[in-house]
């Protein structure tokens, strides 16, 4: 029986930006990466900038009105934008998105085909949903589970197969 695992990252060829208006980024920040990035940043600050100063929070804390606007943004990008370290193909912030997305809206089982939906009982409640994504995250399990082939190698010659396919029609009969 053999075992194996795949753990090797795929091959990936990126376009890197090295500097940003004359500022050294030294080993380059990845184009894709930057601009989802600055989506996100110009994002946030075009909902939030608006609130704070409508509320006037700009005018009486300022330094707290600039963390709130600049802070999240700055905090999701260099968190959510690095590799995963459970599945290196992707970023962080992927991972988060679809872990919430599993906790709200569960795939439900398939029961007979899809002939019937799967009744309340058969679904899964948010805490054994929630229970089991943290059991699943333990560091001593390895991201895949083993591949196990039960390899057998058979040689046939003619003759085998010709004795094969009539025992087996002598069998039928």
């Amino acid at each position: 029986m053999l075992t194996g695992r795949t753990v090797t990252k795929q091959l990936k060829i990126e376009a890197r930006q090295y500097d940003l208006f004359g500022l050294d980024l030294g080993d380059g920040v990845v184009r894709s990466r930057a601009a989802l990035g600055a989506l996100a940043f110009v994002l946030w600050i075009a909902l939030s900038a608006p609130l704070t100063i409508g509320t006037g929070l700009m005018e009486v804390r300022p330094d707290l009105g600039s963390l709130i606007i600049l802070f999240p943004p700055s905090a999701a990008i260099m968190l959510g934008f690095r590799d995963d370290d459970e599945v290196p193909q992707r970023m962080r912030i992927t991972g988060l998105a679809l872990g919430v997305r599993q906790l709200l809206f569960p795939r439900g089982p398939i029961i007979g085909l899809g002939v019937r939906s799967a009744t309340r009982a058969e679904r899964s409640t948010l805490r054994e949903r929630a229970t089991s994504a943290r059991e699943s995250r333990d560091a001593d399990q390895p991201v895949q589970a083993p591949i196990r082939r039960h390899v057998r190698a058979r040689l046939i010659g003619n003759e085998e197969q010709y004795r094969l396919i009539t025992n087996t029609k002598e069998r039928t009969k």
